[in-house]
């Protein structure tokens, strides 16, 4: 079943870097005011993005080629003469060294293949930049190969293997970071036993929902649009198109459409001529 949730009344997941816990803010925002806005200040839009790299830092540090072990090695060897056994063990203590994020910072005066995660951000018209949560730093992707599957866009948190050269990171290889499923993401959380959502009255409910998505639950999947301009007529092809490729589908996505849905200004007359557009394509598709 699908449930719908009001944004303004569920808690916000929240991860705090220092004590590297995570937690569920009851107040309106970070700043503890009663209420949430519908339209944020300006350092709201620093803190989601803070909170984005966070939540992705730390998932990313989790993963085993990102961690440094310490593996004990034990080497024993036996010797037998006519006047006895003897017996050598060694024990030693090695540390293997994985992949290690570098901060942007760092980069100064260090050279070598370095990992870097960090924000594609567009300082300059047209020139692009790594950021993270200590610096900056121009990037050169003449010679980039993506690894992962999709595109990356500006904005986009991405996991990059390069060399600093004179200042400028040249990118080797650039991929998403590293994806996890859901169970494991919830135990990393610690908030198993938590309605993140706010959405279920009781913690036996709770449980009881819990026990029958382990027994009856599926994999789904979430198609998210915005900007779905509904007066162009290429825009109702493409829905047409991408409707037609997910008909196959079991179980279906959930499908989002977000506004704004219109190019231009438009009067509420004509607004709703655009959705009747819209729901006259999606009844192609009655499943």
């Amino acid at each position: 079943a699908v449930q719908m949730l009001d944004s303004f009344r569920m808690p916000r997941l929240e991860y705090d870097t220092m004590r590297k816990l995570f937690s569920l803010n009851w107040n309106g925002d970070g700043g503890g005011k009663s209420g949430r806005m519908l339209c944020g200040e300006a350092v709201d839009k620093v803190d989601m993005f803070a909170q984005r790299y966070a939540l992705i830092q730390q998932r990313i540090l989790r993963q085993d080629i990102f961690q440094t072990k310490l593996v004990m090695t034990t080497s024993s060897s036996s010797s037998s003469s006519s006047g006895g056994a003897t017996t050598n063990t060694k024990t030693e203590q090695q540390q293997q060294q994985q992949h290690a994020l570098t901060p942007v910072e760092s980069l100064l005066g260090r050279s070598g293949v370095r990992y870097l995660l960090g924000m594609i951000v567009q300082v300059e018209e047209g020139k692009y930049y790594l950021e993270d949560n200590t610096a900056q730093v121009p990037l050169n992707l003449s010679q980039a190969s993506l690894l992962t599957d999709g595109f990356v866009t500006e904005n986009s948190i991405v996991l990059v293997e390069g060399e600093a050269v004179d200042g400028v990171l040249h990118v080797h290889n650039m991929g998403s970071p590293i994806v996890e499923n859901r169970s494991d993401a919830i135990k990393a959380m610690g908030l198993q036993n938590s309605d993140i959502f706010n959405s279920i009255g009781s913690l036996s409910e709770y449980e009881k929902l819990s026990a029958q998505e382990i027994e009856h639950g599926r994999e789904g999947m979430f198609v998210i649009l915005s900007d779905v301009h509904l007066d162009s007529p290429s825009v109702l092809d493409k829905i047409e198109r991408m409707l037609e490729g997910y008909s196959a589908f079991d179980p279906l996505p959930i499908f989002v459409f977000m506004g704004n849905f219109t190019s231009k200004p438009e009067g509420a007359k004509a607004t709703t001529g655009y959705f009747d557009d819209l729901t006259n394509v999606i009844c192609k598709f009655p499943n």
